[in-house]
């Protein structure tokens, strides 16, 4: 019999997402995004941050992939049903492409 050993790439893990003012003006002020202390063996980590659109639910890129790891964009108006919130998501990948969110 024969054995093989495999090492899964785990995704990114530890780190935080930012995003400021934690409330605003749709489409008028300016909103921050950071990540910070992401960690992981394959490097170089790359961010993707987006945010939910109200009217479909599908997510939409503010910043493209990238190294940079902050962006600032305006963001919609929310539904009325969900209090006008617009949820915003960061999408961290490391150099294998394993990847994961933070909202």
């Amino acid at each position: 019999s024969a054995s093989v050993d495999l090492t899964m790439n785990l995704p990114p893990s530890s780190g935080t997402f930012e995003v400021l003012p934690s409330r605003g003006v749709a489409l008028r002020d300016m909103f921050s995004f950071s990540a910070r202390n992401w960690v992981d063996t394959e490097l170089p980590l790359t961010y993707q941050f987006g945010f939910v659109s109200p009217s479909n639910g599908r997510t939409l890129p503010i910043k493209s992939q990238s190294v940079i790891s902050y962006g600032q964009s305006i963001l919609p108006a929310g539904l009325a049903r969900r209090g006008h919130n617009v949820s915003v998501i960061l999408t961290i990948f490391d150099f294998l492409a394993a990847n994961t969110s933070s909202v």
